[in-house]
């Protein structure tokens, strides 16, 4: 039968519940999760970005970003399942993210939404109100744009899946 090869056993026993595999999900549903993988994929390419452009504490504070999502996304596959398992493992990591494993999907896509918003709105002071001048603007401007755009993917990802409990 079609559950006797190795593989489809390994695929029916696997433990993770991708959001976008989810019985009656919409089109919506896995675009929005899909740009949202994006997102925290360029995030993590801002955070080391601005470690490079010598702006430290900009950086650990726009680590949040990533972080937070990669908590989030946890559920969408091995790898980012073993991302989170080895962000876990780390001390730091444990102590700021308060990490809990209860935490329901739509309020951690909650807290996620509202962390980069706070983020996007201190890298665009940064970039376009004066402040660091060895940071390059573009590079910050780079981070405030994808850290307020997953904030909108959030919040849309947000909308759509309490529409869909609605329904």
């Amino acid at each position: 039968t079609i559950f006797s090869s190795p593989r489809a056993r390994a695929d029916m026993e696997s433990p993770y519940r991708p959001l976008a595999d989810a019985p009656g999900t919409s089109g919506k549903l896995r675009l929005l999760t899909g740009v949202l993988k994006l997102l925290v994929v360029l995030l993590g390419f801002c955070v080391v970005d601005r470690f490079y452009q010598g702006d430290f504490w900009g950086a650990v504070n726009a680590a949040a970003g990533p972080v937070t999502g990669i908590f989030l996304l946890k559920d969408e596959g091995p790898v980012w399942n073993l991302v989170y398992t080895t962000l876990t493992r780390v001390w730091l990591v444990q102590e700021c993210c308060g990490i809990d494993k209860t935490v329901p999907f739509d309020m951690a896509l909650a807290a996620f939404a509202l962390v980069v918003s706070f983020c996007a709105l201190s890298d665009t002071f940064e970039a376009f109100g004066g402040g660091l001048s060895y940071v390059n603007r573009r590079t910050l401007a780079t981070s405030a744009a994808c850290e307020a755009g997953a904030a909108v993917v959030g919040l849309q990802l947000f909308k759509e899946l309490h529409g869909m409990r609605r329904a």
